[in-house]
């Protein structure tokens, strides 16, 4: 019996220890919050902000928003994106990176359901771009990134390989 006590209270410690283990990862992930940049980072940032103080354009939005998008800066991506698809009837390029933005939330958030809802989400709205723009190259760029940081089990790859084959085979 008290053999059997020892390993039950051993199970019940590692259980224990796998639920900390899981939530100090949910609150380390969710915690993290975005990324600092660096001085130069920031110099190119003040750039792009700059530029659309003075143009306006959707491209000079666009163009801050895949700074943005690049160096995970969710919130301020979002925001600059948003900016473009409100201000101009069709912006694609805008749609595009919003649907892949909407799918990266899948790493960050801990509910399974909801991971797998963002990125089937944002297959469908870059699948259905494409598919209204065949010829644009910078919304196949942007499902091929997409596309190419999914885990393989979304089966997007291959896809994404298309796009970027396609991409050069147009720019050559």
């Amino acid at each position: 019996e008290k053999a059997e006590a020892h390993i039950r209270n051993g199970y019940s410690l590692i259980i224990a220890g796998v639920y900390l283990l899981l939530i100090l990862g949910i609150v380390y992930i969710r915690g993290t919050g975005e990324p600092e940049l660096t001085a130069i980072q920031l110099e190119k940032e003040h750039t792009l902000q700059t530029l659309c103080a003075e143009k306006g354009t959707p491209e000079t939005y666009i163009a801050l928003g895949v700074f943005y998008y690049e160096h995970f800066l969710s919130s301020r991506a979002e925001e600059t994106f948003s900016r473009v698809e409100k201000g101009s009837r069709d912006y694609p390029l805008a749609k595009a990176y919003l649907a892949a933005l909407k799918g990266r939330e899948a790493q960050t958030t801990p509910i399974p359901s909801n991971k797998l809802e963002y990125v089937n989400r944002a297959v469908l709205t870059l699948n259905k771009l494409v598919k209204t723009y065949p010829g644009n190259l910078e919304i196949r760029y942007c499902r091929a990134l997409f596309f190419s940081e999914l885990p393989a089990i979304f089966k997007q790859r291959p896809i994404a390989r298309k796009d970027i084959e396609f991409i050069l085979a147009k720019s050559a």
